[in-house]
C-alpha cells in the first residue's frame, strides 16, 4: 500500500463554522513565518490580506467539509507499477488515460479522491475510490464526479458541491476538497 499521511480536518458530521475559522487561523498563522521568509514587508502584508480574505470566503461560502490527503509518488509508483488490476480498481478508464502511466498524475488524483472521501465525511469506509472520479475540465481545473453511491451520501448530508485543487512537487503528491453546502446552518449558542 502507498505510503501517504492523511488528516480530514472537517465532515459533514464534524466541525461547524467556528472550528473551520480556527483551523484556518491556525494555517494562516504558520504560512506566515513562510511568507515574512519569502518577501518583503510590502509583499507580506499583501499576502496576508489576501489569506484572511480567502479563509473568510471559504467560511461564507458554507465549506461543510474539508479533506486533505498526501501520497509519496515513489512509494506510490513503486507500490503499482506493473499491477494493473489495482489500477483499474482506483481509478476509472477515462482518468489512466488521460495520466497516461505518469505516477505524479495519478498519485494527484489518487490523493484527490481520498480527499473526497473525507470531505464527504465518510473516508473509505463504505465507498470505494472508484466512487470519486477526477476530470479536467477544459480550463486545466480539476472537477470531482461522484458515483451515484457517493452523491446519495453527499444528498444525506446536505453537500452540494465539491471543489478541489492538487500539486504533485518535490515527490508528494497533495490535494485539499471543500465540500460546500447551500443549506443554512444552525444557529450557534450564543
Amino acid at each position: 500500500m502507498a505510503t501517504h499521511a492523511d488528516c480530514e480536518i472537517g465532515s459533514a458530521a464534524g466541525f461547524g463554522r467556528t472550528e473551520i475559522i480556527a483551523l484556518l487561523d491556525n494555517a494562516r498563522a504558520a504560512l506566515d513565518s513562510n511568507i515574512d521568509a519569502a518577501s518583503g514587508p510590502t509583499t507580506s502584508a499583501v499576502l496576508r490580506e489576501r489569506t484572511a480574505d480567502a479563509a473568510m470566503s471559504i467560511v461564507a461560502s458554507g465549506v461543510a467539509g474539508v479533506g486533505v490527503d498526501a501520497v509519496d509518488v515513489k512509494d506510490f509508483e513503486t507500490d503499482l507499477t506493473g499491477d494493473d488490476a489495482t489500477l483499474a480498481d482506483w481509478f476509472h478508464h477515462s482518468e489512466l488515460e488521460e495520466c497516461d502511466g505518469d505516477m505524479d498524475r495519478l498519485a494527484a488524483r489518487f490523493a484527490a479522491k481520498e480527499a473526497t472521501l473525507k470531505a464527504l465525511g465518510t473516508g473509505i469506509r463504505g465507498l470505494e475510490l472508484k466512487d470519486v472520479r477526477i476530470d479536467t475540465e477544459k480550463n486545466g481545473a480539476p472537477s470531482i464526479v461522484l458515483s451515484d453511491r457517493a452523491r446519495a451520501i453527499a444528498g444525506a448530508s446536505v453537500l452540494d458541491e465539491f471543489r478541489c485543487s492538487f500539486t504533485h512537487e518535490a515527490g508528494f503528491a497533495i490535494a485539499v476538497v471543500l465540500a460546500t453546502t447551500t443549506a443554512t446552518p444552525p444557529e450557534e449558542p450564543t
